[in-house]
């Protein structure tokens, strides 16, 4: 038997009811296009843009800064400690506005990375300073500085450097935090350890001045 063939028609136009308006969007021939500085966050997304644009240029301030201290010393007789410690501040705000609840819930669940961070802080960075000052034969008291300086933990720097390098600064955070908090005992230990031949160290009076430290710098 013969199958039915099927007429397909095409379908009818739709057309608009009267009295309803069409949803369509015609814009006016003569209205001007909305400039981009118009448009919602526009100030914002140029703020931005100025932001990330500065701080990209953070190795240059700061090897300018440096270059200009050698030069003229007195240029930053105004940089007084409690200047130091609003600015540090600010930018710690600033990072920390980067930052979300996610971010931090994320990073704690990496407690591998955040052990071998914490380490690496106190045995790559205190036995560089010891081998550095060993090999360049440093005056005592230089040398004192130096493995003291590699002997406290990670700080601000260090998270602004994550920071430029689009790296995990929540982690950064968590390390640096994690490191603060032990410094109070690791930095006297490995300090008196380390510099100890070159200098006399009070491991107990190291304790006490980085405890008093130690609440502000985390907060």
């Amino acid at each position: 038997p013969s199958c039915p063939r099927l007429r397909i028609s095409a379908a009818p136009s739709l057309r608009p009811l009267r009295g309803i308006p069409s949803t369509r969007c015609h814009a006016a021939a003569g209205d001007p296009a909305p400039a981009p500085s118009q448009a919602p966050g526009g100030a914002r997304a140029a703020l931005v843009r100025v932001g990330e644009a500065l701080s990209l240029g953070f190795p240059l301030w700061v090897a300018s800064a440096c270059a200009l201290a050698l030069w003229r010393p007195a240029s930053f007789l105004w940089v007084t400690p409690t200047a130091q410690m609003v600015g540090l501040s600010f930018t710690m705000l600033g990072m920390g506005m980067t930052l979300t609840l996610d971010d931090l819930r994320t990073a704690l669940l990496m407690p591998k990375e955040l052990a071998a961070g914490f380490l690496l802080q106190y045995t790559v960075m205190p036995l560089s300073g010891y081998l550095i000052s060993k090999l360049l034969n440093l005056p005592s008291h230089y040398a004192a500085g130096l493995i003291l300086v590699s002997c406290c933990p990670g700080g601000t720097a260090s998270n602004i450097v994550t920071y430029l390098a689009r790296a995990n600064v929540a982690l950064s955070v968590l390390m640096t935090a994690a490191s603060t908090f032990a410094a109070a005992f690791m930095t006297p230990l490995l300090t008196s350890k380390l510099a100890g031949q070159y200098v006399a160290v009070d491991p107990m009076g190291l304790f006490v001045s980085t405890s008093q430290v130690l609440p502000v710098s985390v907060l």
